[in-house]
């Protein structure tokens, strides 16, 4: 069935219930099949993001990665632990050989070029035709690793843009951002799909949003969102805990004002081809509240896939019942709705995060959930989240009527909290 089928409520449009004016036709039908995409990610993708190395020639302060400035010269630190690069091919070999490869892989850092492995470790992933992507730096990406990059088979690039220009530059270095752009063109040149992954936290937004149409004239395919989160070094950082003008906290509000204006920038800008990609978890209020996806429509199309209470298998099945929960499974409801997971986090069962010391988190940003390390298993365990998260959602999603769907970003509460079942601390919905 089309994605568009599975997300859009055509029959609610022809109704009138979406808002035909503010929206057109055509960016409707964009918003569901992105969403499409994205729900068939969530019920069936496996999703390796790999931390490869500590090392990193940059000191960005907020960076929860990265070894840092060891040596006091304010600068980054190139010494670092790397992921043994033998660990990483067996058990990359023994999913193979399971039946259950990652689907994808994107290698990360600190600086992943800087791995002593890593032209090997691309074409290792290369030739066993595993889709890959890297988060790349654009201090150490250059023509000839782009070269090796294609000729291993990665199509996708991403690069960190902090906030805007103003704040990039402030945190990561004077021309820091001009040579985003000139690495940007570069490596679209060679032909691949870059991706900016915008990292944002409270004063940056309209630093943010300023920048964007910059993306288009260097060829940038989309942005990724990503919040900014208290981790590894931004631990303490009083950045992050809203005693600077220049960040602190993003209010609910301020998050729900510019995901609108990036709705509205992603509307303009739709016969470009650039795309905002909907990953981040509370789109989807955003979503129906505006009209684009039909609430009722997605409860009845998607399906349940994850584990109950007690922690057993529950197998996938179709919601066929609109009102009075969101998916036929044996999960606890509450408050009339399933809280059995049907869509939203991928860190429930769906991906997994590597550090380069081999421990296995549910997501970069959930640093005190270890499930792990590669040494105690022949295989990825895809679905070992389900033995260490409690995915109903926080008590401030009980009563939700996105309560399976939805849930925020756990990473985000956690990273705030340090506490899996706080609310998304810019969740909108969970303070009415």
């Amino acid at each position: 069935m089309d994605s568009h089928l599975l997300f859009s409520g055509w029959g609610a449009f022809n109704s009138g219930l979406i808002k035909q004016n503010k929206y057109s036709l055509p960016f409707r039908k964009f918003v569901n099949d992105s969403m499409g995409a994205r729900y068939r990610c969530w019920n069936s993708a496996r999703i390796l993001e790999v931390e490869l190395t500590t090392r990193c020639g940059n000191n960005c302060p907020y960076c929860g990665n990265s070894s840092g400035d060891a040596n006091g010269t304010g600068e980054g630190n190139i010494n670092g632990t790397d992921l043994p690069f033998e660990e990483l091919k067996r058990i990359i070999q023994g999913s193979i050989d399971a039946g259950s490869p990652p689907d994808q892989i994107s290698l990360a850092g600190g600086d992943p070029f800087l791995h002593p492995h890593f032209r090997e470790i691309v074409s290792y992933i290369g030739e066993r035709k595993i889709p890959l992507q890297i988060k790349a730096n654009t201090s150490t990406f250059t023509e000839s690793m782009g070269i090796h990059l294609r000729e291993s088979g990665c199509r996708v690039v991403k690069f960190t843009l902090f906030g805007g220009a103003g704040h990039h530059d402030g945190n990561r270095g004077s021309d820091t951002f001009d040579s985003l752009l000139e690495k940007s063109r570069l490596a679209v040149e060679q032909g691949f799909m870059v991706i900016w992954n915008l990292t944002i936290g409270a004063g940056m937004l309209d630093d943010a949003l300023e920048t964007l149409p910059m993306a288009l004239q260097y060829g940038v395919s989309g942005v990724t969102l990503a919040r900014l989160a208290p981790i590894g070094r931004n631990i303490g950082m009083d950045r992050i805990h809203g005693k600077d003008e220049n960040s602190g906290v993003i209010t609910p509000a301020e998050y729900r004002d510019f995901l609108l204006k990036l709705l509205k920038f992603q509307m303009d800008v739709l016969p470009s081809g650039f795309q905002i990609f909907f990953k981040e978890k509370l789109w989807l209020p955003l979503l129906v509240e505006e009209g684009l996806i039909d609430l009722p429509t997605l409860r009845s199309s998607v399906k349940c896939s994850g584990s109950d209470s007690a922690g057993d298998a529950v197998s996938s099945s179709i919601c066929d019942s609109v009102g009075e929960s969101v998916c036929e499974s044996v999960g606890e409801k509450a408050e009339g709705y399933s809280s059995q997971p049907c869509f939203g986090c991928e860190a429930y069962g769906v991906s997994l995060a590597l550090t380069p010391e081999g421990d296995i988190l549910p997501c970069g940003l959930m640093r005190t959930v270890n499930m792990g390390n590669i040494r105690d298993f022949d295989q990825f365990p895809w679905s070992i989240s389900r033995d260490y998260l409690d995915f109903k959602g926080p008590k401030s999603c009980s009563g939700c009527e996105f309560l399976a769907l939805c849930r925020g970003c756990r990473g985000a509460a956690m990273g705030t909290s340090l506490d899996q079942h706080a609310p998304d601390p810019q969740c909108w919905v969970a303070q009415r």
